[in-house]
């Protein structure tokens, strides 16, 4: 576990760290890692893998043809708020944020999809910690480029949708795995 900020920001190998270096936040959220301790092929037991982009897409997919959109409909990207856990996710209280499409409104529609997604926020490249509570950022095996791999990110607020991005691969983002 590395708690260190500076010594975070230039690591070239498997890492990982509890969010606030609190090790509460690692029994609520588990932990983040980085891009390399994803590669290192050692995070998942026998029969497990992380998932890849495309397989990230296969499950994103999946749920909009079959209805879990937050409004039901088969198109679009309107999945967020059926990934989501029904407990942790702040709660978007702001006029103009509550947007039903919205993680953080109405929390008890979350998570018709029974994937459970917490939101463990991440560890910038800087070695900062960022997003806990609202957002949920978990990497893929899939790498893009050199020093950057593709992620999915879950907002709390203003968004509905599953995002899908690139990062340095220094950061630390969660981990979600498939069985194989």
């Amino acid at each position: 576990m590395v708690t260190d900020k500076i010594a975070w920001s230039y690591l070239t190998t498997a890492a990982y760290c509890s969010y606030d270096n609190d090790e509460s936040n690692m029994n609520k959220y588990g932990a983040l890692y980085n891009w390399h301790a994803v590669n290192s092929g050692k995070l998942a037991p026998k029969c497990w893998h992380v998932p890849s982009d495309e397989e990230w897409d296969i499950l994103e997919r999946h749920l909009i043809a079959n209805g879990y959109n937050w409004d039901r409909t088969t198109e679009g990207n309107k999945i967020a708020k059926s990934l989501a856990a029904k407990m942790h996710w702040e709660r978007a209280t702001v006029p103009g944020t509550r947007v039903p499409g919205t993680i953080g409104y109405d929390l008890t529609e979350n998570n018709r999809s029974g994937f459970s997604a917490l939101p463990g926020g991440h560890r910038g490249n800087e070695g900062g910690f960022h997003d806990i509570g609202s957002g949920g950022h978990w990497w893929s095996a899939t790498e893009n480029g050199a020093s950057r791999a593709y992620y999915r990110l879950l907002v709390y607020v203003s968004f509905d949708n599953l995002g899908r991005h690139d990062y340095y691969k220094s950061c630390g983002h969660s981990v979600r795995l498939l069985r194989d």
